[in-house]
This record gives structure tokens, sequence and C-alpha cells, in this order.
């Protein structure tokens, strides 16, 4: 039930995520402009106001977007690529056409792939890796499906790729798309109804949790593994472990960090004026 509760949630982020883009490409000119100024109000900032310029708000959402929409069809490795491009000009479509067209191209290219060899393939694949008593790490729609006891302790490569692959997900599906969509709350609130608010808030809330549930299993793998080999890599003087083991904390504390930052972007949105916070400036107004 907890597996099934994960995957259901994780599901519901990505596909938010996804509308989330082309809700973006509905505003991009009004939100374009206002997210432009934040990032000038920012230290640095500046330097890459001219490449966000070209893209555009949604032009941003959409590359961030694709960064992670292959999980949607549990497409495997070879095949994401592809797939991801696909989505990309179906995406393009629903912000040129209308979301009913765009709509119609997405599911049909979902039921394609479904109903296609390619589907019954990769299905067969994921049951026989579920099914399998090796110690292998079975990527099965967003979810990790991993034994980590081996037999003579835990299987430490089975939990570097456990840590590896959360990872990923975490910085580059979860951390990036809440930022972005925590900016979008800020800079489109006065122009949005309750209903839409809610929608926005809730959108964040699902990715919250996801991002959550992942940085606990990163830490639970990151703290075990510490607390096995931090004394021995210690004694005996091994740098590549010391240094290896301090980049997985590093990179843990930061995804931590980065939650943490999104929640407090959404808090100020209530609590500034111009409902726009940054971290190195605080409450800033993008209008001015």
């Amino acid at each position: 039930m907890l597996m099934l509760g994960l995957a259901a949630l994780e599901h519901f982020d990505m596909a938010s995520d996804a509308l989330f883009t082309g809700t973006s490409a509905a505003c991009s000119d009004e939100i374009t402009s206002l997210w432009l100024q934040s990032w000038r109000d920012v230290p640095g900032g500046g330097l890459m106001v001219p490449m966000l310029a070209k893209l555009g708000f949604s032009g941003v959402a959409l590359f961030i977007t694709s960064a992670y929409l292959p999980q949607l069809l549990s497409v495997m490795a070879p095949f994401a690529p592809f797939v991801a491009l696909v989505f990309i000009l179906l995406v393009m479509l629903w912000a040129s056409f209308g979301w009913l067209v765009g709509l119609a191209g997405m599911l049909a290219v979902y039921a394609l792939v479904i109903c296609s060899p390619i589907g019954t393939f990769q299905m067969s694949f994921f049951h026989q890796q579920v099914d399998s008593e090796d110690l292998r790490l079975a990527l099965y729609i967003g979810a990790e499906v991993v034994d980590l006891r081996g037999k003579g302790g835990p299987d430490t490569g089975a939990e570097a790729r456990v840590a590896l692959i959360l990872g990923t997900k975490l910085v580059l599906e979860n951390l990036l798309q809440l930022w972005l969509q925590s900016s979008y709350l800020s800079l489109s609130f006065d122009r949005m109804d309750t209903f839409a608010r809610c929608q926005a808030m809730a959108s964040i809330g699902v990715g919250l949790l996801v991002a959550g549930g992942k940085g606990l299993q990163i830490a639970a793998v990151v703290v075990s593994a510490f607390e096995r080999g931090a004394g021995r890599a210690v004694r005996g003087c091994d740098i590549f472990t010391i240094i290896l083991g301090a980049v997985a904390v590093v990179m843990m504390l930061g995804g931590f960090g980065g939650l943490a930052w999104v929640l407090a972007k959404v808090v100020f949105i209530f609590r500034c004026d111009s409902h726009v916070w940054n971290l190195s400036t605080g409450c800033v107004s993008p209008q001015s």
C-alpha cells in the first residue's frame, strides 16, 4: 500500500508538472518580463538575463519538463531522448494550437506506445527485473525496487545506484520544477483567482511531498553507508572514499536546502507585498 501511495503521488506530480508547461506557455508574455526583472535583482543574476530572455519563461519550463517526461511512459534509457523530443514537439503544438490539439496528440502517442510491441517489450522487461532474485536495481515507472541486502551484508553497489538515481531525479525533476512553479505562483499571484491559486499550491505541495520522500531515501542510504565506512576510511587514509562520502553528504544537505528554499519562497508569497522573495535579497518587487 505504501508503494502504491508513493507511485500515485509520483504520477500525480509528473502529470501536474506536464500541465504546468502548457499553463506557463499561455501566460509567458506577461510573466517573462517580471521574471527577468527579478533575476536582475539577484547578485550575478543579470548575467543570465540575455539567455533567459531568448528562452522565455515557458521555454525554460519546457526545457526542465523534458528532463523527466520519458518517465510518464516508463521509457527505457535508449528510447528516452527520442520520446523526450516527441513530447517537446507535442507541448509546442499544445502551446501553438490550443490545449485540445496538444492533448489529443499526447494521448495518441501514449496509446501508441502502450499498444505497440515497444510497450509490450518494456513491460515484460520490467516484470523480469522485478521478479528476478538477482540483486539488481529495477526501475519501475518512477519507483525504485531494490534489495539492498547482500549475502555478506548490504550491497554497496545497489546502494550507490539508488543514491545516484534518486539524487538525479530529485535535482533534475523535483527541485527545478518546484523552483519554477513557486516562481510562477509568486509572479502571477495577483492575476490568479482563488481556484487557480489552490491548483498551483496543490501541485507544489505534492511536489514537496515527493521530493521530501526521495530526500529521506537518499539520507537513509548515505547515513547508513557513512556509519559503516567513515571510520575505516579515515583510519586507512582512503582519500577517494573520504572525498566521495563528503560529496554525498554535501549533495544530501543541498537537496534538503533546496526544498527549504522552495518552501520559504511559497511562505513569503503571502508575506511580501510583491509576493516575490529571493534568498539573497529578501522581498523584492519585480516591477521596480
